[in-house]
């Protein structure tokens, strides 16, 4: 899956390809993960589409960015799983869109997002050898949302 991220870095000041390249792959990526979410319920299938929109998340412009984090932030909280690679990928990039999301569109987010976090960080076996690098992801999502959206009081 770090190929799309590196396809995107790469050609990013490529504006054309990037914008063409994310159309299509995004198109397909997010038909196997309705499909997958509706019909398949495959977990290898919904770990690849995170993935795949992680990178977009990490390595889109803001343009794109703004028009795929609501169908990220939808699509992987339908799905119950208890597989770690899922949520963990999924809390990776809950903590990007902290990260890269502007305060009014991680406004409309937010609850969600730090529901999903806190859920992850407060389980009783988040701590557990199983569980350490999901939880380490939820921290650090955490950790983001202090520094990149908590606003000081004026």
């Amino acid at each position: 899956m770090e190929l799309n991220g590196i396809l995107f870095k790469t050609f990013n000041g490529n504006e054309a390809l990037v914008n063409h390249a994310i159309a299509s792959l995004e198109s397909l990526y997010e038909k196997i993960w309705v499909n997958s979410l509706n019909t398949t319920k495959n977990q290898t299938e919904v770990l690849y589409c995170v993935c795949f929109y992680d990178d977009l998340i990490k390595y889109s412009n803001t343009n794109v960015l703004n028009n795929i984090y609501r169908k990220f932030v939808d699509y992987s909280t339908k799905f119950q799983t208890t597989n770690q690679d899922i949520l963990q990928s999924v809390v990776w990039g809950f903590g990007e869109l902290i990260r890269r999301l502007d305060s009014n569109n991680f406004e409309s987010v937010k609850d969600v997002l730090l529901n999903s976090i806190n859920f992850l960080i407060q389980r009783s076996d988040a701590f557990s050898a199983e569980n350490g690098e999901c939880t380490d992801n939820a921290i650090g999502a955490l950790v983001k949302y202090v520094i990149y959206q908590c606003k000081e009081d004026s």
